[in-house]
């Protein structure tokens, strides 16, 4: 995963024309139920911070990639979760688990956009949370103000820590 995460990275010194939509795709994947776990998503956004450090690429497209590709992506669990529900809690492996399931959807109804905010930085639930929310019941037009804030806040504060280490090598070495 590494050597992809490096090519990827790679790849975006060497076509700047692409940092926007590579920061998209990034935090998009991040977002989505099951890929995120295969795919070294966060360890490339943070990279890519790190190269932004080192004035290898711009800050300001690179955040800007990342918190779209943060909302687009929880924004599909999201549809996900409120349009295909049945098809959901019949998936197998959901299905094995309906009662918590259930659960989970009333939790997240009852904490709300708190939910969508916080559920930004649970990086293995990331996907399912967005799934679940959309499932309970949650308006889109109360989702999508929460899901923006909380993408924004993960997609600053992931990037600032590839900063912070890109800083650190560059002061140290």
């Amino acid at each position: 995963m590494q050597d992809l995460a490096q090519a990827i990275m790679g790849f975006v010194v060497a076509n700047p024309q692409w940092l926007l939509a590579m920061a998209f795709a990034m935090a998009a994947i991040e977002t989505m139920i099951v890929v995120s776990l295969f795919f070294p998503s966060t360890l490339i956004l943070v990279g890519l911070g790190a190269l932004a450090a080192s004035g290898d690429i711009a800050f300001l497209p690179l955040l800007g990639g990342a918190i779209a590709g943060a909302i687009a992506g929880s924004s599909l669990a999201w549809f996900l979760g409120h349009w295909c529900e049945d098809w959901v809690m019949n998936w197998k492996p959901v299905a094995r688990r309906r009662k918590e399931a259930k659960r989970l959807a009333k939790r997240a109804r009852k904490y709300g956009i708190w939910a969508v905010v916080f559920g930004h930085f649970l990086a293995p639930l990331r996907g399912p949370v967005f799934l679940v929310i959309g499932m309970a019941g949650m308006a889109y037009r109360r989702f999508l103000p929460a899901t923006a804030l909380g993408a924004t806040i993960w997609a600053y504060v992931t990037l600032q820590i590839g900063q912070i280490g890109g800083w650190l090598a560059i002061w140290i070495f």
